[in-house]
C-alpha cells in the first residue's frame, strides 16, 4: 500500500495561481460533489462506509465561495480527520452546524487558516505583486478568491 504525503501533493500546486484545489482533492483520493444544501449550509465532510472521505459544497454557492469550503473541508481532514467522526458539516460562517462535539471553534478557526494558506500562500501573493499584480480585484481574481477573503488574508501578512 502506498502512503501518501498530504504536504507534498499541496507543496507542488502553491506555486501556480490559482491553486488547483481540486486537484489536490483528486490526488488525495477525496471525492467532490455538489450538494442542494439549504443557503445557510457551505458544505460538510464525511467519511463514507468504504473510508473514503466525501466533500460537499453548496451548489447554489459562487466558485470562489465552493473552492474555500473545498479547502476549508481539506484542513478538517488534515488537521482533524480523528475527529471527523460520521461526518462535519459547516454553516456559512464555516462553523461546525451538526452534532460533532469534537470540532469547537478552535478546529473551525484552525480549518479556515489552512484554507486561507493554501488557496492565498504569501509566497505566491508576494511573487504575483513582483509581477506587478498589486491592486487587491487584480489578485483575488487570479487567485480565484473572494475580494474579502483576499483583503482579510492581506490584513494577516
Amino acid at each position: 500500500m502506498t502512503i501518501i504525503n498530504p504536504f507534498a501533493i499541496i507543496n507542488e500546486h502553491r506555486e501556480r495561481a490559482p491553486v488547483e484545489i481540486k486537484e489536490i482533492l483528486k490526488k488525495l483520493g477525496i471525492v467532490v460533489r455538489e450538494v442542494d444544501f439549504d443557503r445557510s449550509i457551505s458544505g460538510s465532510i464525511e467519511k463514507s462506509d468504504d473510508g473514503t472521505f466525501i466533500i460537499s459544497v453548496n451548489s447554489a454557492d459562487s466558485l470562489t465561495r465552493k473552492r474555500f469550503t473545498m479547502a476549508h473541508e481539506l484542513g478538517h481532514y488534515i488537521l482533524h480527520r480523528d475527529k471527523i467522526g460520521n461526518g462535519i458539516t459547516d454553516n456559512r460562517l464555516y462553523r461546525a452546524s451538526n452534532a460533532n462535539y469534537y470540532i469547537g471553534n478552535k478546529e473551525e478557526t484552525q480549518a479556515n487558516q489552512f484554507a486561507a494558506n493554501l488557496l492565498m500562500p504569501k509566497e505566491l501573493i508576494e511573487s504575483l505583486r513582483l509581477k506587478g499584480y498589486t491592486e487587491p480585484a487584480d489578485l483575488a481574481a487570479l487567485l480565484l478568491v473572494s475580494l474579502q477573503a483576499l483583503t482579510i488574508r492581506l490584513s494577516v501578512l
